[in-house]
């Protein structure tokens, strides 16, 4: 830290510059900092609604694109051939000398990556560099072993959010050994179940129909094709239900919008499930649904089921979406990929309305439980201090502070 500089200064980098998910999750750790202690800027590779969303909150943003294929690359990775890494591999060196180039011209004592792919761009630049970071692991995601290593070895501290994040991966128990635990929270005060949710499904033409809510980036990973096919098995035996999606399409994700008005038209579904696109409004959506569904093949913990629980609303979800579901206590935890045990469990919590609400009044209660006593409020910061966390970031830091507070976030308790 330069000596002029009584404040910890905290570089964020976000690969997909989005206002949903990550991005959202970003602003609100931004947010809620300390600004007497602690000086945030950002840096971004590509411009997206995140530039506007991180000035509005008064951080500084600077966007420098990411050369191709850099932001473009996943699983195919593992099939490209030596033509392609060669051009991987040379735009990264570019790239790196690019992002440690910025993080001293600003003076960066750390560097917070939002999501692994940010890890895997930035984090060789923040190496170079000597900057210390954080990787901060939010999906649960299938990327090559290359995209997983380099991300490992330019971080000094991970932090993902459930302890299961690293499931499945050959170095999976080492890299769990390097992390902090820290899993989503939820705002109780802005999500709670005494909003009524009436004139939303006015709105939205419910009426008196049974509603499913589902919400998150238009993307193959959150599996909403599942939950349509499923939705065409639930209107068969329970005909007036309907289905909304609330979410945006992800600009790089190709034309997923698309797909799915294909595939209820297909389904004859055009008067049982509207896509809502991008909302500002979840709480009042959640007021109007009778259930929440996810159907994710990939997932971290999804803030949204928190939200859902929060409200007071039983949760049918897969496995990969359920880290915070509890089976039969507050919704329905079903495998994934298989859209019969989805509609089966959707249809269960329709049929049993009383026994849907207890899941939901369950539901509430753990979350505010979680949250601690009260559950008023989402820590402003979690701060580095004891144990594994001081030891590698405090040496890190080379001992210029006592702690550094990055997350709006509660550290998961034991138990």
């Amino acid at each position: 830290m330069s000596p002029s500089r009584d404040r910890v200064r905290i570089a964020f980098f976000d690969a997909y510059a989005l206002s949903a998910g990550a991005g959202i999750a970003l602003r609100d750790i931004v947010e809620r900092l300390d600004r007497d202690r602690f000086d945030p800027i950002a840096l971004l590779p590509r411009d997206g609604p995140l530039v506007e969303m991180l000035r509005e909150i008064d951080c500084p943003v600077e966007v420098a694109e990411a050369p191709p294929p850099l932001g473009s690359y996943d699983r195919r990775l593992r099939d490209a051939g030596a033509w392609q890494k060669a051009w991987l591999l040379f735009a990264m060196l570019r790239y790196s000398d690019t992002v440690a180039r910025w993080l001293r011209s600003h003076h960066v004592d750390l560097l917070h990556c939002n999501q692994t792919r940010a890890a895997f761009t930035a984090g060789p630049g923040a190496r170079i560099a000597r900057i210390p970071t954080v990787w901060n692991v939010r999906i649960r995601e299938q990327l090559p072993r290359v995209v997983v290593r380099t991300a490992d070895a330019c971080s000094d501290l991970i932090i993902p959010l459930t302890d299961c994040d690293f499931e499945g991966l050959p170095d999976g128990e080492r890299l769990l050994r390097k992390s902090v635990v820290i899993r989503n929270a939820v705002d109780t005060e802005r999500f709670s179940p005494g909003r009524d949710g009436a004139e939303t499904r006015g709105q939205l033409e419910a009426g008196e129909s049974p509603v499913i809510l589902s919400a998150g980036v238009l993307v193959s990973r959150k599996g909403f094709d599942l939950l349509i096919r499923a939705t065409a098995r639930v209107v068969q035996a329970v005909p007036p239900a309907k289905l909304l999606i609330a979410g945006a399409e992800l600009r790089a994700s190709g034309d997923c919008r698309s797909g799915l008005e294909a595939l209820i038209a297909d389904l004859g579904l055009r008067d049982s499930v509207a896509l809502l696109g991008h909302r500002e409004d979840m709480p009042d959506l959640l007021a109007a649904c009778d259930l929440f569904a996810l159907a994710s093949r990939q997932e971290g913990d999804p803030a949204v089921v928190l939200e859902a629980m929060a409200m007071g609303r039983p949760v049918v979800a897969t496995r990969p979406a359920a880290a915070a579901v509890r089976d039969g206590e507050t919704g329905l935890m079903v495998p994934g990929e298989d859209v019969q045990a989805l509609a089966d469990a959707i249809l269960r919590l329709l049929r049993h309305p009383a026994e849907a609400r207890r899941m939901g009044r369950n539901a509430r209660r753990i979350v505010e439980a979680y949250l601690g006593a009260g559950g008023t409020h989402i820590d402003t910061a979690d701060v580095y201090a004891g144990g594994r966390s001081e030891e590698i970031v405090g040496e890190a830091l080379a001992g210029r502070r006592e702690g550094v507070v990055l997350a709006t976030k509660v550290r998961q308790r034991s138990g």
